[in-house]
């Protein structure tokens, strides 16, 4: 009875490790003859590490043991190693020299036409809501949440890559800005952007033991990400199948 939950995570996780190796640039095309093989490549090697005779795989339903092998040997293949104090506090460290004395909540609308962008400014002049321009207009993946990007920290003066992932003139522009303020439009390569600056405030900056419980899943989550990605490409590269990582 217990079996099936069993089945389905597997399937939906790594059965067959499609979605993380497409998460890595694996083609999006993979078929039902691609993802048998990948299966079969991970039913050998769970073979291989025994996890086909593990007392939970044993007692699983005959058609649903070789599922459950690769559950139980994909689980202990990408299973993090936890931080040791040392590197929750590098880490903390590291976090910490990307903050600056402030934080800015921002809002974004941004489309490939200045028109659209030209004609949401006269919008605005007469009283529009950017928010709700930006789930009309934005081309960006934040326009459902009107073009909210939330709080935003980074060290002045404004340096290349380190702008917790803004374009430099993003980050320059910001710094310039009042709360309630819409910036100028800003040309990103083939795409323009306008900005509203929603409120500016100092930085709140927890202490290491008050952060500690979020770097430690923080740094948890990224090891099972990469474990799962180096797996995934083993996988593919074994089963005579593209990674992703020529493409």
């Amino acid at each position: 009875m217990k079996t099936r939950p069993l089945i389905v995570s597997a399937c939906m996780l790594f059965c067959p490790l499609t979605s993380v190796s497409r998460a890595q640039g694996a083609p999006a095309g993979d078929d039902a003859a691609t993802h048998a093989r990948i299966e079969a490549v991970l039913w050998r090697r769970a073979q291989a590490a025994g996890d086909d005779r593990s007392p939970t795989v044993t007692t699983a339903a005959d058609d649903a043991r070789h599922r459950a092998a690769i559950e139980a040997y994909v689980a202990r293949q990408i299973t993090p190693v936890e931080p040791t104090d040392d590197a929750l506090r590098a880490r903390y460290q590291d976090v910490l020299s990307g903050l600056g004395d402030e934080e800015y909540h921002l809002r974004m609308l941004l489309h490939r036409d200045r028109e659209v962008i030209d004609g949401a400014l006269r919008q605005l002049a007469a009283g529009a809501d950017f928010a709700a321009l930006a789930r009309l207009h934005s081309q960006a993946p934040s326009a459902a949440r009107g073009g909210d990007l939330g709080w935003v920290s980074f060290p002045l003066p404004v340096r290349e890559g380190c702008t917790q992932g803004l374009p430099r003139e993003v980050a320059e522009q910001l710094t310039r800005m009042v709360a309630g303020e819409v910036g100028d439009p800003i040309r990103l390569g083939g795409v323009w952007l306008l900005m509203k600056l929603e409120d500016r405030r100092s930085a709140d900056v927890p202490d290491f033991e008050r952060a500690r419980p979020v770097l430690r899943r923080l740094m948890l989550i990224e090891q099972m990400q990469q474990k799962a990605a180096a797996l995934s490409a083993a996988v593919r590269l074994d089963a005579g199948l593209p990674t992703g990582a020529a493409q």
